[in-house]
């Protein structure tokens, strides 16, 4: 399959982010082939597939922590990573890619706090940074409200449960003031009982109307709260629709056979 399966824009909302042709490689391993996707405002764009079928890259792409092979990827009409002098096209600086990821925010799958930071220092890094010193500390103490752990605000991420802690990632995340939001599998390192306070959190963001991209296999979640599926196998976008059409009525076999297989793993988990 050489073309991405992703529907036409809808020019009624304004583009967050588009991706054309993207392709990434690590050695002789093709992780990324031909990716076209579009985000618009407001949408959730949950990433479903096996492991390995390139979705954390995709991530690191979009958000330009990894550079494509080739391709390129648009926020807001202005392209990453990349450069124009004399009419070529150059890798930009580290100094200009770190301002263009200022408005993308990153939720990893393991925190990524920082342990030597109090929860409320690591959520008042980013406003910091950005230069907004007089503000930090009550932007952040009004974000770790947000997501629940206001009470939380003076203890070392060692002391908390991974929920908590992936939910003061989030909050960190949303301290920049993000145009875009991309989850990597937020849950996927989480206890099962502590799954469900991160997904409600990541509900109420959706709510909001902030964009964001989630790489997941909560596929409840992505049925209740996406605006459109992306199934990925092999470094290719195999399908792409609203939950309604890929989850419960999918088109392609391989989709088909993925979700029977999550299904059948989820009943043998709730019978042990």
């Amino acid at each position: 399959m050489s073309e991405s399966p992703v529907p036409a824009l809808n020019n009624k909302k304004s583009t967050v982010l588009r991706a054309r042709r993207l392709q990434k490689r690590y050695d002789d391993n093709i992780v990324l082939q031909h990716i076209d996707l579009d985000i618009v405002e407001g949408e959730v764009l949950c990433l479903i597939g096996p492991s390995g079928s390139g979705k954390s890259t995709l991530l690191r792409l979009l958000a330009t922590l990894e550079s494509p092979d080739s391709g390129v990827v648009f926020f807001h009409d202005t392209p990453l990573g990349i450069v124009e002098r004399g009419g070529n096209l150059y890798t930009a600086p580290e100094k200009i890619i770190r301002q263009q990821r200022d408005r993308i925010g990153f939720v990893f799958q393991q925190f990524n706090l920082f342990p030597h930071l109090t929860v409320l220092q690591n959520v008042m890094l980013a406003p910091r940074l950005q230069g907004q010193r007089g503000k930090a500390e009550d932007k952040a103490r009004a974000l770790l409200e947000r997501v629940g752990l206001a009470h939380k605000a003076d203890a070392w991420p060692a002391s908390l449960s991974g929920g908590q802690q992936q939910r003061v990632a989030i909050a960190r995340a949303l301290a920049r003031d993000p145009a875009l939001i991309l989850f990597d599998e937020p849950t996927s390192a989480l206890d099962p009982e502590l799954v469900n306070e991160v997904l409600a959190v990541m509900t109420d963001l959706a709510a909001t109307g902030i964009t964001m991209v989630v790489a997941t296999h909560e596929m409840q979640f992505a049925r209740r709260v996406a605006s459109n599926v992306a199934f990925l196998d092999k470094g290719h976008i195999v399908e792409y629709g609203s939950p309604q059409q890929v989850l419960d009525a999918p088109q392609q076999p391989r989709t088909r056979a993925f979700l029977q297989q999550i299904s059948s793993l989820r009943s043998e988990a709730e019978h042990v």
